[in-house]
């Protein structure tokens, strides 16, 4: 009988025990959770390398503020985005273009390449003005006698004769009616005393060589080498008179 009550007893206590440590449990259990969860907010903030949460690096010199550092995650597959932030205080140097004339800037490609030349030679030019040659020249027919007392050289050049005067060529109406056609209807200058088409070739040449004449170089005064004069005339702000004279030659570089 002693036995049996001995034996309720600490199997009641036994019971009783294991209620109250249950009980404890919980309780502890439950604080627990409130505090592991506000570690783990804590934790979040401070540790690397866990999706997009910022990083708090304190001051490594004195109590300044925590520096935030953010992270982004890699995502699992492929490469991470990246995002090209400019620099705003990159200084772009800035372009000094050279200044050049509106003319130069239209010159064909041969023109260009001495276009300062050209230019020079314009601005240093110092001869008779092509108005003041045309003012002493005059389409009446003339007989030889008339030519022959006032000039002294002749030349017979593509079925017409020409004389000189004054450094430029013109042709003599009517000193021979057996050659009555004349090519060079206009004075062109004597350069270097040469007759009148080999003046017309250099000036031919020259203006090929600059890109302003595509013709052949003949010596012959067509529509095309009136064109090429004006045109190289008018581009360096020559007087445009479609003819050889003076201040033209001696720009194309034939002095």
């Amino acid at each position: 009988m002693k036995r049996n009550t001995i034996r309720r007893v600490l199997v009641l206590g036994m019971a009783m025990s294991l209620v109250l440590a249950g009980t404890a449990q919980a309780e502890g259990n439950k604080h627990g959770n409130k505090k592991g969860k506000k570690g783990s907010v804590a934790q979040a903030q401070v540790q690397p390398g866990h999706g997009n949460g910022p990083k708090v690096k304190p001051e490594k010199h004195g109590g300044g503020p925590a520096v935030v550092e953010y992270q982004v995650a890699k995502p699992r597959h492929g490469r991470a985005n990246s995002v090209r932030i400019p620099n705003q205080h990159v200084k772009v140097p800035k372009v000094n273009y050279q200044q050049t004339t509106v003319t130069s800037a239209r010159l064909p490609k041969g023109a260009r390449a001495v276009a300062p030349q050209i230019e020079t030679r314009v601005r240093s030019f110092n001869g008779r003005d092509y108005n003041q040659v045309l003012q002493g020249y005059s389409r009446e027919y003339r007989s030889r006698d008339y030519w022959s007392q006032r000039y002294n050289r002749f030349e017979l050049v593509n079925g017409g004769y020409y004389y000189i005067n004054n450094g430029y060529w013109y042709p003599a109406w009517g000193y021979d009616s057996a050659y009555s056609r004349y090519t060079y209807d206009i004075p062109v200058y004597a350069y270097h005393g040469l007759p009148p088409d080999q003046v017309l070739r250099e000036a031919q040449s020259q203006l090929r060589n600059l890109g302003y004449y595509r013709g052949s170089v003949d010596g012959l005064f067509g529509p095309m080498t009136r064109s090429a004069l004006r045109g190289f005339q008018s581009e360096y702000g020559l007087p445009v008179t479609g003819a050889a004279d003076e201040a033209t030659l001696y720009a194309l570089g034939m002095s």
